[in-house]
């Protein structure tokens, strides 16, 4: 018979005391090309508080949409997931879809990721986020009432 798994002794994947560092200098090294790809209009957020990420948004033809950039480091692997995601409220709802778009392996040295390919894969990317309509977003949630205060 097996050993049960102590959960207790898994790790916790997005331990900044561990692994903050690595993450803050990939970040910082990803953030410029981040930056020039992003359309015009878009806002860049860092936000460190839970998973190492860096998100550029934006709004066009009446839905937000936006395009996450996410390191994960688990199993001494490290990739970039990147995610798309576009929304738009009516009424009560929130329509909405979210996609992971893209994985990229890359080396434990944040010197040596291929900015210029990053580029290019995030302008392609952007591409696809920018071409979903209404009709894309298939998923519903309902949003909070603001008169029930």
């Amino acid at each position: 018979m097996g050993k049960k798994k102590d959960l207790t002794a898994q790790i916790n994947p997005y331990d900044w005391a561990r692994k903050g560092e690595y993450w803050k200098e990939l970040l910082d090294s990803i953030q410029p090309t981040v930056e020039r790809a992003k359309p015009s209009g878009a806002e860049i957020s860092r936000e460190n508080w839970d998973a190492p990420d860096l998100k550029m948004q934006w709004s066009s033809d009446g839905i937000g949409r936006a395009i996450q950039v996410l390191i994960s480091d688990s199993s001494g692997r490290v990739k970039l997931v990147v995610n798309g995601s576009a929304w738009m409220d009516s009424g009560r709802e929130r329509h909405w879809k979210m996609e992971e778009l893209k994985t990229i392996g890359i080396h434990r040295d944040p010197q040596k990721l291929n900015l210029s390919t990053l580029y290019q894969q995030l302008n392609e990317l952007k591409k696809i986020v920018a071409a979903w309509t209404e009709k894309d977003l298939n998923r519903a949630d309902p949003l909070p009432c603001r008169s029930c205060n």
